[in-house]
Order: structure tokens, then C-alpha cells, then sequence
């Protein structure tokens, strides 16, 4: 049961962490849009742009705690050596 529940959040990590990526090249696209922008325009995009990174760092998985944790697993119960697990949950420090 708990195999499954870690599946499906390996799933949704996957899920957020593309869309995060995304999010950051529409971002990215919208910076460079801007380029021509007087000086009023580009504080508000500026502005527009620090938000939507903050945004987009919220939910991306990728270097947080929780996506690379087994939520107190024992290695054995999934089929893995403790060492390797050992291992994955050091990928985000």
C-alpha cells in the first residue's frame, strides 16, 4: 500500500517539476519580450517577473526535502538496500 502512495507521488513530483519548467520558459520568454519596453513597462514586468519565479519555485519538487523522501520506509519494504536509500534522501541537501 505504501509502495503505491510513493508511486503516485513520484508521478506528481514528475508532473509539477514539468510544468515548473514550463512555467520558467514562458517566464524566460516573457523577460525577453521586454527588452524593449520604456521604463515604466519594464519595472511592471520586472515586478510581474520576480513574482511569477517565486511562484514557480513554490511548486517545483526539484531540490525540496519531500520529493526524494521514502516518509519513513524501511529500504527492505521496498526492495531496495538501505544504503541506496540512504543515498536518495541526501539528493536534496
Amino acid at each position: 500500500m505504501h509502495q503505491r502512495a510513493l508511486q503516485l507521488r513520484l508521478v506528481e513530483n514528475m508532473e509539477r517539476g514539468g510544468k515548473a519548467m514550463r512555467l520558467r520558459g514562458f517566464i524566460d520568454a516573457v523577460a525577453a519580450g521586454a527588452d524593449g519596453c520604456n521604463d515604466e513597462d519594464r519595472h511592471k514586468v520586472d515586478a510581474w517577473l520576480e513574482w511569477a519565479r517565486v511562484q514557480v519555485n513554490s511548486l517545483d519538487p526539484i531540490g525540496k526535502a519531500g520529493t526524494t523522501s521514502l516518509g519513513g520506509v524501511e529500504a527492505t519494504h521496498l526492495g531496495t538496500r538501505r544504503r541506496e536509500a540512504t543515498t536518495i534522501g541526501r539528493a536534496s541537501c
